[in-house]
């Protein structure tokens, strides 16, 4: 659904049920999808780098962790004690190289701009299959008509 059609409210204190609403926003009728691309991510920085050239990328999370709820600067790397069981939908929308940290992926998050860094995280590569904070597990994009 659209953001439009379905704001986000907790951010505000508003915790609402989650709801669907027939007609309103539906993916194929916003995005124009005829489908969505499953990337093969599994431990492979590559892949998801190569999917973030052709558009911005939905990916799942452990957002429950400290680590991610506590993010303000910075890149949460390989050893953070994350965690891999993804609870929460986010978007990434690019990469890039931290002379400190070295590789990431830009990543915004729903919970506005006064969360993180602006609003967005910086998750590291990984080696490990499932990949820093679990975003390797699930990396898809809409395949447009």
């Amino acid at each position: 659904m659209t953001e439009a059609a379905y704001p986000y409210t907790s951010a505000t204190g508003t915790v609402a049920a989650c709801t669907y609403v027939a007609g309103q926003g539906v993916i194929n009728t916003v995005a124009n999808s005829s489908g969505v691309y499953y990337v093969s991510a599994a431990g492979n920085t590559a892949a998801v780098q190569a999917a973030l050239n052709v558009k911005p990328n939905a990916i799942a999370v452990h957002a429950a962790s400290a680590v991610f709820q506590s993010y303000t600067s910075g890149v949460i790397t390989q050893g953070s004690n994350c965690g891999t069981v993804v609870d929460h939908a986010i978007t990434a929308v690019g990469y890039g190289t931290d002379p400190t940290y070295g590789g990431y992926f830009l990543v915004q998050n729903s919970w506005g701009n006064t969360w993180g860094d602006q609003g967005y995280v910086k998750l590291g590569y990984s080696t490990t299959a499932a990949g820093v904070c679990g975003m390797y597990k699930n990396v898809a994009y809409p395949l447009t008509i």
